[in-house]
């Protein structure tokens, strides 16, 4: 910044990279217990509302540094969609490399139930229209 002066530009990280946290459960999960991944969902959404319409509670909810939440610049959102797909595949890769394994070519759709989302949340499911829903187990 301090070489370029007026020809400098500013990029923020904010944004730039995103994490993905993927909710994990066993398959028999899913099917015996749909009331209990339903309430699990609610409760994501719900403290996502919180985080977002209310930091500063959420911030001493979780005992957190006074702004915390509010200085980081965190868009939360409780979604299955490409970025999530993106994402997954990335980091499923670059742990393959650290390991020095070849990467597999996983099959997004053995490994994903859009069904709870879906039910709970319809719009929050928008996949690419290489990954048929009737892939999705």
């Amino acid at each position: 910044m301090e070489q370029l002066g007026t020809n400098a530009r500013d990029f923020p990280l904010q944004g730039v990279d995103t994490v993905s946290w993927l909710l994990v459960t066993r398959r028999e999960v899913l099917e015996q217990h749909p009331d209990v991944v339903d309430r699990v969902l609610r409760g994501y959404a719900a403290a996502i509302d919180l985080l977002q319409t209310e930091p500063d509670r959420a911030n001493t909810l979780l005992d957190l540094e006074p702004d915390w939440l509010r200085d980081k610049g965190v868009a939360w959102k409780l979604t299955l969609d490409w970025p999530v797909i993106a994402n997954m595949e990335s980091k499923l890769a670059w742990s393959a490399r650290q390991l020095g394994v070849t990467p597999v070519q996983w099959p997004p759709g053995r490994y994903i139930a859009r069904e709870p989302l879906e039910r709970f949340r319809p719009r929050a499911v928008s996949l690419p229209a290489w990954l048929p829903a009737e892939q999705i187990d």
